[in-house]
């Protein structure tokens, strides 16, 4: 199976080339077209779904992704995290292209996502259907542990409580806040991701130059251990290359077409903007706080096989900031951990709310049904080891990103909207 799992990663970095080329570079696009939007709409709600998107990936896809990505795979991975966000982020640009283009209005809300451009551009139920299920069991059984795991870590770093106990009090509070409906998610992560994203970045970078005589080190590190094939190996570079895309991938998760269903309640003016808020997010999540936050876990100089993910996170922390770093770490991997949960939550439900189309079931029971299978991913997370939950996020990056890159590519084909926009 993991075999098979890194075959298909290479294939989506192949891809992700492709698109780069066929569209000629819209990366470089991304920060002008961004800015001249939001110059001419300041305060368009384009922005706030941008951010429950950020939301979803600031979390444990930046900081246990990472620190998994190293102890996995060493300091290389960093480079190849890079390489693929690059790459990669046009894909985010495509498929929030046609979110936008294909969504429709459900209970007064706008819905969209990779299941409508399925349906309605490719007009193929059954495709769409298996994808519909293919999300819900990400968003509810195979990602979301990992949140859970990591929330749960944060809590008894500082708090001498029992994890069951911290799952139970956790479970709660997200049952407390998801049953507000989504304006309150929305309104949570707006407050949340903006002041946590500029503090944890300030954090970090405080890090880095604490420790600055050893920067230049650590960089010749992982670009040795990304490239030097001769001294460690093809098989090991294979390695090294196959989890560095693996970890950008459910970082960033452009191309699989699991954020276009937070992009396709966007009101954005044309589908063109959205597709570069979506390179924006990437650029964000991966290019910079992957980067940063890769550097400073190099300059530990320590050995990354004794931990296991967020615990080297904490670590990060702790080995600058003592007892309060400590603190620092575990606050920080509690709220990133937490706004990706819901995050999650929202974006499975809105495609969730699919199923409606191809049963006789009330929405208010499909959204009921979701919410019980959300609870058995919440209570996964809490039981099981990180070793079976990176083994469950993995199967979650087989099955949406096989399929969603083939999607795309039909839909171009047939409608050519992402190279004339």
């Amino acid at each position: 199976m993991n075999k098979f799992i890194n075959i298909v990663m290479i294939i989506i970095l192949i891809m992700s080339i492709f698109w780069t080329v066929y569209l000629k570079f819209p990366q470089f696009r991304v920060i002008k077209e961004v800015k001249k939007f939001t110059k001419k709409y300041p305060k368009h709600d384009t922005f706030k779904t941008f951010l429950v998107s950020l939301a979803t990936n600031l979390g444990t896809g930046n900081l246990v992704g990472v620190t998994t990505g190293i102890i996995i795979g060493g300091p290389g991975v960093v480079v190849w995290m890079w390489i693929f966000g690059f790459f990669s982020s046009v894909l985010s640009y495509v498929e929030n292209i046609y979110a936008i283009k294909y969504q429709e209005k459900i209970d007064g809300e706008n819905r969209g996502g990779a299941c409508y451009y399925i349906l309605k551009g490719l007009n193929n139920p059954i495709l769409s259907l298996a994808f519909a299920f293919f999300l819900l069991l990400t968003n509810t059984l195979f990602f979301p542990p990992i949140q859970v795991n990591t929330i749960i870590k944060s809590l008894i770093g500082v708090i001498p409580i029992n994890r069951y106990a911290a799952g139970i009090c956790l479970i709660i509070f997200i049952i407390l806040i998801v049953t507000k409906g989504t304006n309150k998610i929305i309104n949570i992560t707006n407050r949340i991701v903006p002041t946590m994203t500029i503090s944890f970045m300030l954090v970090i970078l405080v890090l880095l130059f604490l420790k600055i005589d050893v920067l230049w080190d650590s960089i010749k590190l992982i670009f040795n251990s990304a490239l030097n094939f001769k001294s460690i190996g093809i098989s090991v570079l294979l390695n090294t290359i196959t989890v560095g895309i693996k970890r950008s991938l459910f970082s960033h998760e452009a191309g699989l077409g699991t954020m276009p269903s937070i992009t396709g309640m966007s009101n954005a003016p044309t589908p063109t903007i959205q597709g570069y808020f979506g390179m924006l997010g990437v650029y964000v999540d991966t290019l910079l706080m992957c980067t940063i936050t890769g550097i400073v876990i190099v300059q530990l100089n320590i050995d990354f096989n004794q931990f296991e993910g967020a615990d080297l996170v904490i670590e990060i922390f702790k080995s600058n900031f003592g007892i309060f770093g400590c603190l620092m770490g575990s606050i920080f991997l509690f709220i990133f951990a937490f706004s990706s949960l819901l995050g999650q939550y929202y974006l499975g439900e809105s495609n969730a709310l699919l199923f409606t189309k191809f049963c006789k079931i009330k929405g208010k029971n499909i959204i009921f049904i979701y919410q019980i299978i959300f609870i058995i991913g919440l209570i996964i997370g809490i039981y099981f080891n990180m070793q079976i939950i990176i083994g469950l996020v993995d199967i979650g990056l087989l099955l949406l990103g096989g399929t969603n890159i083939i999607v795309l590519c039909l839909l171009e084909k047939k409608d050519k909207i992402a190279k004339t926009t």
